[in-house]
């Protein structure tokens, strides 16, 4: 099955992301959420492991004899790289977490404003919440992954919502705003009560 979506959902939704909701394609497949948060977990997974990979190798001193006896990261085996390694498999830990708690918010904000489950899309076996996670295929280009993960996901999440769901810009702005816009606010409404609490501790 993990093939099949391969074959049928990434390679076409990757390369020509604006076709795949051409009225005339169809999956015979229905898209799983499960599936695609498996191989984003695996992406990632492979992503982290290459980093540390590096991290370790730079600091392991295996580079002294080019550098003149001189670590190329002063670190060693010291406690910045026994840091980072709790990082990373921390993160892989929680990363589908993450992404559940992205597709949930994306799920009900785009439902407040548009049935998907109602759209001509996700009667064509397509559910547009979960192209999201297929940028995260990126994350197998060396260094520079994360980046162009992120630049790729914007993206998809734009195609995916204008064309999949039938949303208008200014709702795709505001899905995408939203948590940020509800962060500020409380924030403020924080700070707020703060000076408030510290004024009446002044008087």
């Amino acid at each position: 099955m993990l093939l099949k979506i391969l074959e049928n959902h990434y390679t076409k939704f990757i390369f020509r992301p604006s076709e795949i909701y051409s009225p005339n394609v169809f999956f015979m497949n229905k898209q799983v959420l499960g599936e695609a948060l498996l191989l984003s977990w695996l992406y990632y997974t492979v992503y982290c492991f290459f980093s540390l990979s590096i991290i370790i190798f730079l600091s392991s001193g295996a580079l002294n004899h080019i550098f003149n006896d001189q670590y190329l990261l002063e670190i060693g085996f010291n406690y910045f790289v026994r840091y980072r390694i709790y990082i990373f498999f921390v993160s892989i830990f929680f990363f589908p977490v993450g992404r559940l708690i992205v597709f949930l918010y994306l799920k009900i904000a785009s439902n407040l404003l548009v049935r998907v489950e109602d759209s001509i899309n996700f009667k064509k076996n397509l559910n547009p919440l979960i192209h999201y996670f297929y940028a995260d295929v990126f994350y197998l280009i060396p260094l520079f992954g994360p980046l162009f993960r992120f630049i790729a996901a914007l993206y998809y999440l734009y195609i995916s919502l204008i064309k999949g769901t039938g949303l208008s810009r200014g709702q795709f702005y505001g899905i995408l705003l939203g948590p940020f816009i509800l962060l500020s606010i409380i924030s403020f409404f924080i700070f707020a009560a703060l000076i408030l609490l510290i004024a009446s501790d002044i008087s």
